[in-house]
């Protein structure tokens, strides 16, 4: 296998030195859209994937904490900013130590220090702050691994540069252990170990203890070593200890204008490691500030300027190369200069220099944006993500979702790394075990999901149901589930075939037809279906239930492989027609699903969901729509400035990429995944632009009489040829060549429409080869949703197969040919799980399964039931009366958040109770810890439950306890902690 180019040595020699006025570096605004985002968009100093990501902070604990720039104070420097990793702060300071570092409100109450956008510089690989609380001008760069740091102090016996190793992060993790050891008087080093507990049941399933290693050098001795632990200092010490509320800070004298110069070094593995990160990175420069801000500057401009805009619209230049540098920034590489990482078993795996293993969010909508940047303008860089995920398949033998700093996280749904690495092999990036590549992507699409042994989940959570049902039914999981499972069973069918695997092809490209089974012809959208085969009433397209992050007006159109199969769904008419609805209605919220209110847009550009809807309108015919809609979007949802940058989620790089690339005309609505890869084409943004591909060639797009109102495309050559459709073979301009568009104010509708996109469906009646009407259905039902009863049920069974016969089990098993023979209703009175399958006169099964849990109801009108209650916190639509309705409904508690949290029912009078029984959310994961409290007058209680140690899975047969009879009027329970997340819920409590 080929060596793997350092990264960094790659962004020297991507591209020759670029000629026109301003360089890219000078375009990029690291402060665009850092108002109200995640800690993953950050303004401060790094290097392409760097692990040291050092930043401002001043925003507490949320989802999006990290960098505000409407917050007028910063709280410290953050060295890492990748998902669910929290590290530590550093700060200078002057002046008696705070501990605490004070509110965004109030930062006179800690260490904060207030700060002015006027005296505040961000560019790629430098940022600086004049801290005006201590009269610091505060001034940071990066190499991959140390964050480099130069303080300019004021005069002062007591100035300080401090570090805290307990700050406030996206979720933060619980710090379990601090080790701090002086080295020398120039030299610290130590370690922060962290355990990050995630499990919402659907998009997460982490549990990440780790360690962060450092080694701090300075140029300037400090005096003296200190440190805290919660509200106790320790002065002038050499080592200490701790967990939680723990910092240190080193001593200084210092004159006015006297610069120290600080360097940290990061390494998952080891301090000595750390060391080693130090030494080889900083071996060159020392502490020469002023030749990292140069270096790192030269590798950006390098990096960034494989792409050569030639335009007269300045801030469209701004756009472009912000955008690009925020694909390349944001991901971060987790392995050390000698190639040592730590595995999701915590073992030290050696690795090797240059082979980079890297740590991210979800690669989920990656095929519609990053995947068709990188593989044409860095496919090395590609080739070494792929290496990445097969390092991690070889130590943890699952494909990850989103790597965690080599742990397995589950974040988001489905499998998108098949995509990605199924792209990276259909473009001819190869230099990798492709064999290896093709077992890890079908063995994640064949194998149901688990827990894995090192913990977090692995693999699909619903491909059981998904292969059981032929979609994922409603009792399962979501049905956006189903649509991306089939996109993938057809990536991977096009790798298989390409291999001459065809019985694999076979079985994976009859697979990718799945997304039909939620598209009900009927209502023209797709729905959310139960195991029964029944569609879930009513039918809301507005709605996010069952479909994640988005609703059933936005995924009626997900089937990236086959887009023609879902204008034959809807008919060509009414498909252009709801697509430009879609688009005029969402034009007022700039394309954006404000407030993340995800179901409630049907255009959501800043989500992943949504992102190929502009480019639909190629597909159907009318690529003057893309034309149009795409321009819409990136003058209207991309902007300029801290508070507008991306109005939605930009994802570690993934809507920079789509402006990147929409805006060169470059679109992937197959992700590059098919056997013959294509670019879907638009109107480019720009006059020229020059892209300066790996293998030295040049790609030229020319947009002659582009502007403002001149979007249309009225003619297009390739390579001097006529161009008449709306798409190109990748293979077309990989080897370089000239793609060039004569536009106008008017669309050319005669233009782009000879030769469609290609789709496995061709135009005509809309055919779904999976309806075989299959489906179990039952008379006397409370909750048709919900499947169940009060008393009794009578159940049917139909399919619409020729000569099919219904055989079921009520035993849980999967029917087969000897199984009873379904003639007539049945009749039932209690709780029953009936499964049926239809066979051929052979034995043969012709349909897949269906199934139905009919569920008497769990109701009782216990000695709680409809009594006076109270919490700690109510919460709208979780209502702590949820608790004592006399229903056992799962969908129907108390909800409040974070733990712990309080809830308690007063009976009607004093009465005798020797058994309770508390019913906890129940998915299968999460366990609960928790006490129980009696008393009979409400003041003085008494414990008469201790399970604030317990970790028995919660189920739906509730936690029972058997006490020592007590008489009491007040019962009290104590939600400690919940495993999985940081909500605590009661479905029900009873008494007796």
């Amino acid at each position: 296998m080929k060596k793997i180019l350092y990264l960094c040595l790659l962004c020297y020699c991507i591209c020759p030195k670029l000629s026109f006025g301003q360089t890219p570096v000078d375009y990029v605004d690291p402060f665009i859209g850092t108002h109200d985002s995640r800690p993953l968009l950050f303004p401060g100093a790094t290097l392409p994937f760097g692990m040291v990501k050092i930043s401002p902070d001043n925003q507490k604990s949320n989802w999006k904490a990290g960098h505000d720039y409407a917050i007028k104070n910063i709280a410290g420097f953050n060295f890492v900013h990748d998902y669910h990793l929290s590290t530590f702060y550093v700060l200078p300071v002057t002046g008696k130590i705070q501990t605490q570092p004070g509110t965004e409100d109030h930062p006179e109450l800690g260490y904060r220090s207030r700060i002015s956008n006027d005296r505040e510089t961000a560019t790629p690989g430098y940022y600086s702050v004049y801290l005006e609380d201590y009269d610091i001008t505060a001034e940071v760069s990066a190499t991959t691994r140390v964050g480099v740091q130069q303080y300019t102090f004021p005069e002062s016996e007591e100035s300080a540069v401090m570090f805290d190793f307990q700050i406030p992060y996206e979720d933060p993790g619980e710090v379990l252990e601090v080790m701090v050891n002086k080295v020398s008087d120039t030299e610290i080093e130590g370690y922060i170990k962290v355990m990050d507990r995630q499990n919402n049941g659907v998009t997460i399933m982490l549990q990440n203890d780790y360690y962060l290693y450092f080694v701090t050098r300075t140029d300037t001795p400090f005096d003296s070593l200190s440190g805290w632990q919660d509200e106790t200092k320790f002065e002038d010490i050499s080592k200490f200890t701790g967990a939680g509320d723990v910092g240190c800070y080193l001593r200084y004298k210092t004159n006015k204008g006297q610069k120290i110069n600080v360097h940290t070094a990061l390494s998952m593995v080891s301090t000595d490691q750390a060391r080693l990160n130090l030494n080889t990175e900083t071996n060159n420069n020392k502490f020469a500030f002023q030749k990292y801000k140069k270096d790192a500057r030269k590798i950006w401009n390098n990096l960034l300027g494989a792409i050569k805009i030639e335009d007269d619209n300045e801030n469209n230049k701004k756009k472009f190369y912000t955008n690009l540098y925020r694909t390349y920034c944001a991901k971060t590489i987790w392995s050390d200069v000698n190639g040592q990482w730590v595995d999701m078993n915590e073992e030290v795996v050696e690795g090797k220099p240059g082979l980079n293993v890297y740590g991210a969010d979800a690669f989920w909508g990656m095929k519609w944006n990053l995947n068709g940047l990188w593989s044409l303008v860095t496919p090395s860089i590609t080739n070494s993500w792929v290496n990445s995920l097969l390092e991690i398949y070889k130590r943890g033998g699952w494909l990850p979702k989103g790597p965690n700093a080599g742990e397995y996280s589950a974040i988001m749904t489905s499998s998108p790394a098949v995509s990605f690495i199924v792209a990276a092999y259909m473009q001819g990036i190869r230099d990798y075990d492709v064999e290896l590549a093709y077992e890890a992507i079908v063995k994640i699409m064949k194998t149901p999901g688990e827990v894995h042994k090192s913990n977090g989940f692995v693999g699909n959570r619903w491909l059981k149901p998904y292969m059981d049902y032929g979609y994922v039914a409603s009792e399962s999981g979501p049905a956006s589930n189903t649509m991306e499972l089939a996109f993938q069973d057809w990536c991977v069918a096009q790798m298989a075939k390409d291999l001459g695997k065809m019985e694999d092809y076979d079985y994976f490209l009859k697979r990718s037809s799945s997304y039909k089974n939620h598209l009900d012809q009927k209502e023209t959208y797709a729905r959310i279906k139960s195991s029964t085969g029944q569609w879930i009433a009513p039918n809301n397209p507005f709605s996010s239930k069952g479909f994640i992050e988005g609703n059933g007006w936005q995924y009626t159109f997900y089937a990236p492989h086959d887009v023609q199969s879902i204008i034959n769904f809807l008919g060509k008419d009414k498909f252009l027609e709801r697509l430009n609805w879609g688009f005029t209605n969402s034009k007022e919220s700039k394309f954006n699903a404000t407030g993340d209110r995800y179901a409630k847009f049907p255009i959501n550009h800043g989500n992943q969901p949504n992102m190929q809807a502009a480019f639909l309108f190629n597909y159907a015919g009318q690529p003057w729509q893309t034309q149009h809609w795409v321009r819409e979007i990136l003058n209207i949802y991309y902007g300029d400035t801290p508070e507008d940058g991306w109005p939605g989620d930009e994802d570690q790089g993934q809507m920079g990429a789509w402006y990147v690339m929409s805006s060169l005309g470059l679109f992937q609505m197959q992700g590059g995944c098919g056997i013959q890869p294509i670019f879907d084409l638009t109107a480019p943004l720009f006059k020229q632009a020059t892209v300066t591909l790996e293998n030295g060639k040049k790609l030229k797009i020319i947009a002659k009489n582009n502007s403002d109102t001149n979007y249309y495309i009225q003619s297009a050559k390739l390579n001097g040829k006529p161009l008449n459709k709306t798409w190109i073979y990748v293979s077309d301009i990989q080897k370089g060549g000239t793609i060039e568009y004569v536009m106008g104010p008017k669309p050319n509708k005669q233009w782009g429409i000879s030769e469609l996109p290609p789709s496995i469906s061709k135009p005509g009646a809309w055919n779904n080869e999976n309806d075989k009407g299959f489906v179990i259905s039952a008379d006397g039902l409370n909750d048709a949703e919900k499947n169940n009863f009060m008393t009794e049920i009578s159940v049917q069974i139909k399919a619409k197969i020729n000569k099919g016969i219904i055989r079921y089990t009520l035993d849980g098993s999967v029917p087969i040919a000897s199984s009873k023979k379904y003639n007539e209703p049945l009749a039932f009175s209690e709780t029953v799980v009936l499964n049926a399958m239809v066979f051929d006169l052979n034995g043969k099964p012709i349909s897949t399964l269906r199934k139905a849990k009919f569920e008497k109801i769990d109701y009782e009108e216990n000695l709680t039931f409809h009594q006076e209650t109270k919490a700690s916190v109510s919460n709208k639509g979780y209502e702590s009366s949820y608790a004592v309705d006399g229903f056992v409904d799962k969908e129907k508690f108390w909800d409040a958040s974070p733990y712990p949290q309080s809830w308690q029912v007063k009976l009607a009078e004093v009465t005798t109770i020797s058994k309770v029984h508390l019913f906890t959310y129940w998915d299968g994961y999460r366990s609960y810890a928790y006490t129980i409290d009696a008393s009979d007058d409400g003041e003085n209680w008494k414990k008469i439950v201790d399970a604030s140690t317990n970790k028995t899975k919660a189920t739906e047969k509730g936690y029972v306890h058997k006490i020592k009879p007590i008489k009491a009027k007040y019962f009290r329970v104590n939600m400690i902690k919940n495993n999985a997340n940081i909500g605590v819920h009661i479905v029900e409590f009873r008494i007796y």
